[in-house]
């Protein structure tokens, strides 16, 4: 089974005392989590925490100071390249191409990989999310939660063993958040994708199979 296994993590920077004092700022150490295909997370925890960091390391898009991040994707094991491959993400800031439309945008990880089909998989996937009639339109012509709906749709076009989430809903209103949490783990559970999701809302983190909370450098499992 697809999988990603943090094995004592530990993270650390650089930084400052408020008089200017050069100090060691700890995240976490000896972090262990395991993130199976088919399963959800959401780490919660005060701003600061490192969840983001700490998300990014799980994705393979940073190296930890410490410790060990595994990886296996059709029973072997794989380096980051190969699981950036097999993944989609969310941000709060969308992260959309301006100059394309909301097509070019769903389309564009398929492009890359010299996809033949990649705009009849971005149809459909626009459809998968209520964007159909937008299709032509560019970011700034839609709204915040047709962005994010954009954004989403990129992140399944490419059928992704891993979804990652980082504050998907922080920059929407309540009721369009609302929207997007339902859509976000209907494409999950509909591909079959493992969801590691960063946020800050509770609401948002009960439609997970495991919540965790991120706080004091430790990572403990939530009820």
């Amino acid at each position: 089974m697809d999988h990603i296994e943090l094995r004592a993590l530990g993270h650390w920077f650089e930084g400052r005392s408020q008089r200017g004092e050069r100090k060691t700022i700890h995240l976490f150490d000896n972090l262990n989590l395991t993130v199976r295909a088919g399963r959800s997370h959401a780490i919660l925890g005060p701003s600061g925490a490192g969840k983001s960091s700490l998300l990014a390391m799980i994705a393979a898009l940073e190296r930890p100071k410490a410790g060990e991040v595994a990886i296996q994707l059709d029973g072997k094991v794989a380096d980051a390249i190969s699981l950036r491959r097999r993944s989609g993400f969310v941000f709060q800031q969308f992260h959309l191409l301006p100059e394309l439309d909301a097509l070019g945008n769903v389309a564009l990880p398929l492009r890359l990989r010299g996809d033949g089909e990649a705009r009849e998989k971005a149809r459909h996937w626009l459809d998968r999310v209520g964007l159909s009639a937008r299709a032509a339109h560019r970011p700034n012509q839609l709204s915040g939660g047709e962005q994010q709906r954009l954004a989403i749709a990129r992140a399944f076009v490419a059928e992704p063993a891993f979804v990652f989430a980082d504050e998907p809903t922080g920059n929407l209103d309540q009721h369009t958040a609302a929207y997007i949490g339902e859509l976000l783990f209907g494409c999950v559970q509909e591909q079959g994708s493992a969801l590691v999701l960063v946020t800050h809302s509770n609401t948002l983190s009960r439609m997970a199979d495991c919540r965790h909370q991120l706080s004091g450098g430790r990572l403990e499992l939530l009820a």
